[in-house]
C-alpha cells in the first residue's frame, strides 16, 4: 500500500513538472524579455513580439508599392509610411528613406524633400522615368537643408537625375546619375558636396552649377556626356578635384562668369572641346 502510494505521488510530480515546462515554453514564444539599458535600473523589460516590427530588406519595396515620396515641410511624421523611418531629425538621428524603386513615369519626381531643415538620409534608392521638364527630377531637393544621398541610382530620367535647388549643407556620395537630361543640378545651392558619384553618357553636362557658392565637386566620373562633363554658370569660390571629366562632346571642365575657384588634380583628356576653358572667369587657380 506505502510503495503504491508513493508510486501515485511521483507520478503526479512528474505530470506538474511536465506542464510547467510547456507553459515555460509558452511564455518564452509568446514574449521577448529584452534587458533595458536605458532605465539604468537593471530591470527586464517585457515586450509582446506582435508590437515589434523589423526593417525591411533592402529591395522589398518596388514600383507596385511606392509611386512617389513627398516630404514637405518636415511632415516627417505625418507620413506613417513602412518605407520612411520617422526619427527625431536631428544630426545623430536622422529621418531615413531607403531601398526603395520608383518608377516615376507621368510625375516630375521620384523623391522631393521640400522646405525641410530635419537631417535625413536617402540610400539605396532607384528611380527612373521621371517627366522631362527643366525641373524635373528622379531625386529632388528644394528650399533643403542638411540631407544625405549615398548609393541612390537615378538614370534614365527624362529631366535630372538629381536637382539641388536652394539648399544648403547637403552631401551626396556614391550615386549613379547616368542617361539623364543633366546628371546633377544644382541651382542657387551654396555649401555642398558632391564626391564619389558617376555622371555619365548624360544629353547635356554630367554636373552642372548655376549661381552656387562653395560646392566641393570632388572625386567624380563625368565622362561621354554629350555637353560639358562638368559646367559652372556664375558660381564662386567652388572647389572641383580629383574628378575624372574625359570624352565629352563640349569641355571637360567649364567655366562662364565664375570667379575664385579651385581646380586642382582633374582628368581632363578626350574631349572633343578642351580639357578645362574658362570664359570671362577671373582668379581660378589651376593645378
Amino acid at each position: 500500500m506505502g510503495k503504491a502510494y508513493m508510486k501515485s505521488k511521483a507520478k503526479k510530480k512528474s505530470i506538474v513538472i511536465v506542464l510547467e515546462i510547456v507553459i515555460a515554453l509558452s511564455i518564452i514564444c509568446t514574449f521577448n524579455i529584452v534587458y533595458d539599458k536605458g532605465n539604468g535600473d537593471g530591470r527586464l523589460e517585457i515586450q509582446n513580439k506582435t508590437d515589434i516590427q523589423k526593417p525591411s530588406l533592402s529591395g522589398s519595396w518596388d514600383e507596385n508599392d511606392v509611386p512617389y515620396i513627398h516630404i514637405f515641410a518636415d511632415n516627417w511624421s505625418a507620413t506613417e509610411l513602412p518605407w520612411i523611418q520617422n526619427r527625431t531629425g536631428s544630426w545623430s538621428d536622422p529621418h531615413v528613406i531607403e531601398n526603395v524603386t520608383i518608377d516615376s513615369t507621368g510625375r516630375p519626381y521620384g523623391i522631393l524633400i521640400e522646405n525641410s531643415n530635419d537631417y535625413f538620409i536617402i540610400q539605396n534608392c532607384k528611380v527612373y522615368n521621371t517627366g522631362s521638364g527643366s525641373f524635373d527630377a528622379g531625386i529632388k531637393l528644394e528650399n533643403t537643408n542638411n540631407g544625405t544621398l549615398t548609393n541612390n541610382n537615378c538614370s534614365n530620367n527624362g529631366g535630372n537625375g538629381f536637382l539641388i535647388y536652394n539648399s544648403e549643407n547637403n552631401t551626396m556620395s556614391g550615386n549613379y546619375v547616368n542617361y539623364n537630361q543633366f546628371g546633377i543640378f544644382f541651382s542657387e545651392s551654396n555649401n555642398n558636396t558632391f564626391s564619389g558619384n558617376s555622371a555619365n553618357y548624360n544629353t547635356y553636362n554630367g554636373i552642372y552649377l548655376s549661381l552656387s557658392n562653395y560646392t566641393t565637386i570632388s572625386g567624380n566620373k563625368a565622362s561621354n556626356n554629350n555637353d560639358h562633363g562638368i559646367a559652372l554658370l556664375s558660381s564662386n569660390n567652388d572647389n572641383i578635384s580629383g574628378n575624372s571629366a574625359y570624352n565629352n562632346t563640349k569641355n571637360g571642365i567649364y567655366l562662364f562668369t565664375s570667379d575664385n575657384n579651385t581646380i586642382s588634380g582633374n582628368n581632363a583628356t578626350y574631349n572633343k572641346g578642351s580639357g578645362i576653358w574658362l570664359d570671362f572667369s577671373d582668379s581660378t587657380n589651376i593645378s
